[in-house]
């Protein structure tokens, strides 16, 4: 648990300072989406708290919206609907495999979008990539 929640301190890091440096020229605030998929909402929690662990001086509102698959046009609806609500700094995007919809639509308004992988299915790809490319399918790992 130690290392996983250093490593979400250097991605919350990472993300203060590209927001200071991208958009928060002449203001200390921010209001960032972030999407999760709706079976990983423990994620939320560790992203908060590194978020406000990193965060010195600059206050950040955080809007959780989760992905759930089976209604993904309605949460695509609902998500377009909080963005023309609300001013926010930037998309961050923790699904599987991206949301290319809410990416097409956060560029079309000049909106940051950032994919964050917290699976690590790209590991095991790799890992199966080198094995298949050395002949060794049947090692495990």
């Amino acid at each position: 648990m130690g290392n996983h929640f250093k490593m979400w301190h250097i991605v919350a890091a990472y993300l203060i300072g590209y927001l200071v440096d991208i958009s928060l020229g002449q203001t200390s605030d921010a209001r960032l989406m972030v999407i999760t998929e709706k079976s990983q909402r423990g994620l939320e929690s560790r992203f908060t708290e590194s978020i406000k662990t990193v965060a010195n001086d600059i206050i950040i509102d955080v809007i959780f919206q989760p992905m759930d698959h089976e209604t993904e046009d309605q949460i695509f609806n609902d998500t377009c609907a909080q963005l023309r609500q609300k001013k926010f700094t930037a998309i961050i995007d923790m699904t599987w495999g991206g949301w290319r919809e809410v990416e097409k639509v956060a560029t079309a308004n000049g909106l940051p979008y950032m994919r964050i992988e917290t699976a690590n299915h790209q590991f095991v790809k790799s890992a199966d990539d080198y094995l298949r490319d050395r002949d060794a399918i049947d090692a495990a790992l």
